[in-house]
């Protein structure tokens, strides 16, 4: 999301030489960034209940954002997509499908 008025100010006015860097690990901590970042994956990785129904979407979802959350590399990401196996409900990265 887009900084309020008060935080841009905030910002301007201020004169340390690691704003940027403070500025910018506050907003990766938002829950935006989060949503943002898991509902791009998901649209990638093709999640959708029609194929995956409630619960396995549930399961996929949760898998998405807990790994966007953990900052979890795209490397690892992949090997979990390509290598899952198991139950869909309990183990998200299986609803992946080619």
């Amino acid at each position: 999301t887009l900084p309020t008025a008060a935080e841009t100010m905030k910002f301007l006015e201020d004169t340390s030489p690691t704003k940027q860097s403070r500025v910018i690990d506050e907003l990766l901590m938002r829950p935006e960034y989060v949503d943002y970042w898991s509902l791009k994956w998901g649209d990638l990785l093709r999640a959708h209940r029609r194929y995956l129904g409630d619960k396995g979407l549930a399961s996929f979802n949760g898998w998405i954002r807990q790994s966007v959350r953990d900052n979890k590399p795209l490397d690892v990401m992949t090997r979990e997509l390509l290598t899952a196996q198991g139950n869909l409900f309990t183990n998200g990265p299986v609803a992946y499908y080619f």
